[in-house]
């Protein structure tokens, strides 16, 4: 669920090593964001709205 523009960044995030970012929807209907940071020790779980 990400833009055309979010999934070319996170393509030159894994080639260049910037951070990457991917939006889901849960089954109960919550969207949420899960950003992994440039030197890949931490991803962070929110909701959309604090994305």
């Amino acid at each position: 669920m990400v833009s055309e523009e979010e999934f070319l960044a996170n393509e030159n995030g894994l080639l260049e090593g910037s951070y990457l970012m991917s939006v889901y929807l849960s089954e109960r209907g919550a969207v949420f964001c899960v950003i992994t940071d440039t030197e890949r020790t931490k991803t962070t779980l929110s909701l959309l709205e604090e994305c």
